[in-house]
């Protein structure tokens, strides 16, 4: 995090002295960018949660439920009907613990996948990976 500066006086680099090396630092410790670093908090890392894709969302899902000894359970709501204009969607409630989160969508399986994402996004419960790192963390204070 610091920067060298040499200095030599013109006498010296003729007389083939060594030069003298001076050290600078930043303000902050190591272990303090060490703890920026690795810091995790109630916001949860952007990769894991912004970034999937609605087919692997029930995947990651049934991940964080057996990681937290869960179970999801879908209970469908409304099905939509072929002939009806009024029921044109599917309703779909999931409970994953003790919450609960509902998906609107045209087919069940989509619904269900909006479900999903909206309890990823917004769950309480962590993953295997953030509970590891929250452990560390906790362990080296």
């Amino acid at each position: 995090a610091g920067a060298n500066y040499a200095a030599q006086p013109p006498a010296a680099a003729a007389a083939g002295i060594k030069t003298q090396t001076f050290v600078t630092s930043s303000n902050t410790t190591l272990k303090q960018e060490v703890q920026e670093a690795q810091m995790i908090g109630p916001v949860k890392p952007g990769p894991n949660t912004t970034n999937i894709e609605p087919a692997k969302a029930l995947l990651k899902l049934h991940e964080l439920a057996i990681s937290n000894k869960l179970v999801e359970r879908f209970t469908k709501l409304q099905e939509a009907v072929a002939g009806d204009p009024n029921q044109t969607e599917c309703v779909v409630k999931l409970d994953f613990g003790t919450e609960t989160y509902e998906g609107r969508a045209t087919t069940l399986k989509i619904a269900k996948q909006i479900a999903a994402l909206q309890a990823l996004a917004n769950t309480k419960y962590q993953s295997s990976k953030e509970k590891k790192l929250t452990m560390f963390n906790t362990a080296r204070r």
